[in-house]
């Protein structure tokens, strides 16, 4: 346990140093506001849970949660003085709202189209046997964010949930949608900007046109694997498994699309089909991708081009008390980790970001080992209020060999 005056976060070590240094130079290029230092008047305690000795820097998260616009209101469903519906409260909700469901068995029919947070708290989404119900989340202007965290399937459900995702010009995140019994998620999205996946159970999962972030999802497929076709998409930490029918159907199919896979378990059971079609595009696969065909399959078919190469990359979990951040990289190579506000995708010198570049917070640095990974949490019970709904950004800049400088994938979190 750690105790640091944030006033001066940085350390009196060189490297410590050298990541402030290295990202006031950064910050330079992108206009952005570094926040180097602290109030003195904040105090905190820092735990490194993952034993390196590297006191975690987490200033970054109480200022960011102290100076956001709060939510205009947080709207509730259920629990006697709530509101009767989902659709209810989206009807009032508006836009940088939260809507809270409580404790209860709802029926996951309702349409979206504004940038609103849709927060579960033990709350379970059902479908019944008659009539087309589904979610559907459309037309979500430019610079709004749809956020729907912490739904569970009904097991007693008719069928698996549909999620329809379309047309949208801001930014629709699915977080910690979990599965009761055999009753899984199934998503289509087609021309969203910014499509984030941050743990989900599904039985279908597509995405044309769709700049997309994946992570943590587990696909459990009925008839087809995960498809990508046109646009571009990175995934972390995902298991996608093929169907084990007959089918020449694969864990992965891509078209025309740029696919990044990292620290994924890929597996094709079926004896008619690879583990990858990539018919066209890009697949860059990180060492740490797991691939199994059936006996006597290949691994990857296609016309796409293929390399293999380490990828820097990050997954997030915030719970109660604790956001947890599991980086990857190259071994040997320096990295920083930084928290902003989501923004719209940018293309930068570096690479690709979500995050607002205006206000950035270092949050983690260090030195990736042989593992190539390194967890960090940060623990903020005591500081500031974290305020329910919120959502940040997180990405690592990675400082390799020749003085080469590059961006990791994103990743988003809300505050549940």
């Amino acid at each position: 346990m750690h105790q640091r005056e944030l006033a001066n976060p940085w350390g009196s070590g060189s490297e410590g140093q050298w990541a402030r240094d290295s990202l006031l130079r950064l910050s330079a290029w992108a206009g952005a506001s570094l926040r180097s230092d602290c109030s003195y008047a904040v105090m905190m305690d820092c735990t490194k849970k993952n034993g390196n000795g590297t006191t975690l820097l987490a200033c970054g998260i109480a200022l960011l949660a102290a100076g956001v616009v709060q939510a205009q209101q947080t709207i509730y469903v259920g629990g006697g003085s709530g509101l009767p519906s989902i659709p209810a409260a989206i009807a009032v909700a508006q836009p940088g709202d939260v809507v809270v469901v409580r404790q209860g068995v709802w029926p996951a029919n309702f349409a979206v189209d504004k940038g609103i947070t849709l927060i579960g708290e033990d709350a379970v989404l059902t479908r019944g046997s008659f009539g087309l119900w589904r979610i559907d989340i459309t037309n979500v202007p430019a610079g709004q964010a749809f956020v729907l965290r912490g739904f569970d399937t009904d097991a007693a459900a008719a069928s698996d949930l549909d999620i329809v995702i379309a047309d949208c010009a801001g930014r629709v995140s699915l977080q910690e949608l979990g599965m009761n019994g055999l009753i899984a998620w199934r998503v289509g999205a087609t021309n969203v900007a910014q499509l984030h996946v941050g743990g989900l159970v599904s039985r279908s999962f597509g995405a044309v046109d769709c700049s997309s972030v994946i992570e943590r999802l587990i696909h459990d497929p009925g008839l087809l694997g995960v498809s990508i076709v046109r646009g571009r998409a990175s995934f972390d930490s995902c298991s996608l498994n093929g169907p084990s029918s007959g089918l020449v159907a694969p864990a992965l199919s891509l078209q025309d699309a740029q696919v990044a896979v990292s620290r994924c378990t890929l597996m094709a059971p079926s004896p008619f089909a690879p583990v990858i079609i990539a018919q066209s595009g890009v697949l860059l696969l990180d060492p740490s991708a797991s691939l199994l065909p059936s006996p006597g399959q290949t691994l990857i078919t296609g016309g796409a081009a293929v390399a293999t190469l380490e990828l820097s990359t990050l997954t997030t979990h915030m719970d109660d008390q604790d956001l947890t951040i599991n980086n990857q990289g190259r071994a040997g190579e320096l990295f920083v980790t930084v928290l902003a506000l989501p923004g719209p995708q940018l293309a930068t010198p570096l690479g690709v970001t979500w995050l607002d570049p205006t206000a950035l917070s270092i949050v983690a640095f260090g030195t990736f080992g042989a593992s190539r990974q390194q967890v960090d949490t940060i623990n903020f019970a005591g500081l500031p209020v974290v305020p329910q709904g919120l959502t940040v950004a997180l990405q690592s800049i990675v400082f390799g060999p020749g003085g080469h400088i590059g961006l990791g994938s994103p990743s988003l979190v809300t505050r549940s």
